[in-house]
């Protein structure tokens, strides 16, 4: 059986914002998001002390990124992070 093996794709100059980035499969994705270059935005709701250990994780690696607290199921709260989050840094590139 062939075995395939992912492509590993420069992200540079892009910009992700990766839901429940705080913990678990969230984390996992923004820290590979970062590796890759990507500027990776860790979102949350609550629990900003998880979020900042993924954002450790992340320099730690070599990656960039910064917090965005919001809940995604508050649509307006969606919103206003997305402007906050468009004046600093710019378009969207990748979300989870």
């Amino acid at each position: 059986m062939e075995t395939e093996t992912l492509k590993q794709t420069s992200l540079a100059d892009r910009i992700a914002l990766v839901t429940g980035a705080s913990r678990g499969i969230g984390r996992a994705i923004a820290v590979k998001l970062a590796k890759q270059g990507a500027f990776t935005y860790i979102n949350y709701a609550k629990n900003e002390k998880a979020a900042r250990e993924t954002l450790e994780i992340i320099e730690e690696v070599g990656g960039k990124g910064a917090l965005l607290q919001f809940d995604v199921k508050n649509a307006d709260a969606a919103k206003d992070a997305n402007n906050r989050h468009s004046k600093r840094k710019g378009e969207l590139g990748y979300t989870r």
